[in-house]
């Protein structure tokens, strides 16, 4: 096969996957995966450093993920996957992620972003790999803004979840750390964080996964009863913690519901919602996102612990 016969090929592939289904696919679930790593190949000094695992960390969730049923967004029309991306191809992707989405009447969409991640002037930013240096300047033009990331979000109305997986830690003084979390209004959207505020995110060097999505996935592998988004954090704040590792995961949300709501797997009849209950009447203050505060995991399936004595790199 030629090179422009590949090409055209491949277009074709996006083309049909995007738009080949007339009707409407209820219940559909789509997930958008991104892996930066690339950002440093020749360790040049004053540029952000090398990342060796997110595209692994990406891989291992998305076979999970199909294996739950949900379509997990395919290269773009160039054949090229989600991986090692710019500001503006971030935009792209997840433009293309909401225009699925909305045209096979998805319930639920996912945004995973595994990389570098910085604060400035308490904005958050995801970190494009043609960022040349770790300063202010190329964070504001390479770095996609959290809320921009947001705002691309809410023109689909199903349930929405963003992990960020990448450091929470300040670059320096005058900005007060942890990836802040936007000013969020809609209670159809989820923020899961890879670690609290002021804290690094590990990229393991010899389990071919960063510490949270080596938990997740192995969460996702879990057979629950009720597998629902606080069940899964649940656990894998559990797996992580049974490393000995510092570090755990974060979540906010304007309402508890949405946690019991959003779901992984197919959830065995009659029990659907029975834990969103919790906080229905719970006043709180509009407009605000909520840290919520984990409660102690049901441990629900076969997998055990292991620690571990891998050093880690820190996104």
């Amino acid at each position: 096969m030629t090179p422009s016969t590949c090409s055209l090929a491949s277009r074709l592939v996006f083309i049909a996957f995007c738009f080949g289904a007339l009707t409407a696919h209820a219940g559909e679930r789509v997930a958008l995966l991104i892996a930066n790593q690339n950002y440093n190949p020749k360790n040049e000094a004053g540029r952000w450093s090398q990342l060796q695992n997110p595209a692994n960390d990406v891989r291992e969730i998305g076979i999970r993920l199909k294996k739950l049923g949900w379509t997990v967004m395919p290269p773009d029309s160039s054949g090229k996957p989600a991986i090692d991306l710019s500001k503006a191809e971030m935009v792209e992707r997840i433009t293309q992620l909401v225009s699925y989405a909305n045209a096979r009447n998805a319930t639920q969409i996912l945004v995973y972003y595994s990389g570098h991640g910085q604060e400035w002037q308490k904005g958050s930013y995801l970190i494009g790999v043609d960022a040349r240096n770790a300063d202010q300047r190329e964070t504001l033009v390479k770095g996609l803004q959290l809320q921009e990331l947001v705002s691309i979000l809410s023109d689909y109305h199903g349930l929405k979840a963003i992990f960020v997986d990448a450091c929470r830690t300040a670059p320096s003084k005058g900005n007060s750390g942890g990836l802040p979390n936007p000013n969020v209004t809609r209670d159809d959207l989820i923020f899961v964080y890879a670690a609290k505020a002021n804290h690094s995110a590990d990229d393991w060097s010899d389990n071919n996964t960063g510490l949270f999505a080596h938990a997740f996935s192995r969460a996702l592998d879990t057979p629950f009863a009720e597998p629902h988004l606080l069940q899964l954090v649940q656990t894998t704040e559990k797996l992580m913690l049974a490393t000995g590792k510092v570090q755990v995961p974060d979540m906010f949300s304007t309402t508890t519901n949405i946690l019991t709501q959003y779901w992984f797997g197919t959830p065995r009849a009659g029990i659907v919602g029975h834990l969103a209950r919790d906080d229905a009447d719970t006043p709180r203050k509009p407009g605000l996102a909520q840290r919520r505060t984990l409660p102690e995991p049901e441990w629900g399936g076969t997998i055990k612990p292991s620690a571990s004595d891998l050093l880690p790199l820190r996104k």
